[in-house]
């Protein structure tokens, strides 16, 4: 999983920003259209087809495709044809581009892993609409405010991007889903392998620092708590066997007690009929 600042640095659009500087000046107008046209055109786009099976979406969808540009051209090489980078390159450029697109401020902690299928890949560097559609998706869902749900938790989301409208997803939780903060993180880990993660307000691994120290003084409460409840039963087992002792000698007690009595009776009673005989014979 690769992780990438919302507030991503220039180094990776630095050398396309000044390609595109330098493009600008060495290349003339028929120049650039020649280059453009290498790529599909509008009316070939897959979201032309998308708009063409939905009409209803249409607004929405150019809506998007218009931030898309928007991003382009404000962090970007804009309209600039990108058919001549190499493959590695155009996926470096469009992860720097999605690296600059911020989160609302109401969503400082957020996280999203945004995964691209190699057919995805193909279809944006041959497909400026696509591409601009899927930046724009991006910017305009990340600027979605949440002033009370999420803020101050944030939230962990997942999108996937195919060759086409159609095939995107995505799904979006709390990091308190599933009952706690460690329970959200790991399954977002798992979900994001493979993925490029992006995160909120340029946070860094400063944040992974503080999810383990949470973590370590969760463990060590939840020790303490076992030593506690363990310390109280030893503590009620000792006085109970304290109190069964007791007890036992009450008992003891009282059986002795009693075993006298009925001795210091049976002395009595006898001593009593041998006067009597005694006294009977005597007067006689």
């Amino acid at each position: 999983m690769t992780t990438v600042n919302a507030s991503f640095s220039t180094q990776y659009c630095q050398y396309f920003c000044s390609a595109k500087q330098s493009a600008a000046k060495s290349k003339g107008p028929e120049q650039t259209s020649t280059a453009q046209s290498s790529r599909i055109p509008r009316e070939k786009s897959t979201v032309t087809d998308f708009i063409r099976k939905h009409p209803d979406r249409e607004k929405n969808v150019m809506d998007m495709v218009r931030a898309g540009k928007s991003v382009r051209e404000t962090y970007g090489l804009g309209e600039a044809d990108t058919s001549g980078m190499s493959m590695a390159e155009y996926k470096t450029y469009i992860t720097g581009l999605l690296g600059k697109i911020p989160f609302d401020a109401s969503r400082p902690h957020d996280e999203e892993t945004v995964f691209i299928s190699e057919e995805g890949w193909e279809q944006m560097k041959n497909d400026p609409e696509y591409e601009a559609w899927v930046l724009g998706y991006t910017k305009i869902n990340r600027s979605v405010r949440f002033p009370y749900a999420l803020g101050s938790t944030g939230s962990y989301a997942v999108e996937h991007f195919g060759a086409s409208i159609e095939e995107h997803e995505g799904h979006s939780y709390s990091k308190m889903y599933g009952g706690s903060p460690s329970a959200a993180r790991n399954l977002f880990r798992a979900e994001s392998g493979g993925g490029t993660t992006y995160r909120a307000s340029g946070r860094d691994e400063y944040d992974e620092i503080l999810e383990e120290k949470r973590l370590k003084n969760k463990k060590l409460q939840e020790e303490r708590r076992e030593q506690k409840t363990r310390q109280q039963k030893e503590y009620r087992e000792m006085r109970m066997k304290e109190w069964m002792a007791r007890s036992a000698y009450r008992d003891d007690a009282r059986s002795a007690r009693t075993s006298v009595s009925i001795q210091s009776a049976t002395a009595s009673y006898e001593a009593g009929f041998f006067y009597q005989n005694v006294f009977e014979k005597s007067s006689l």
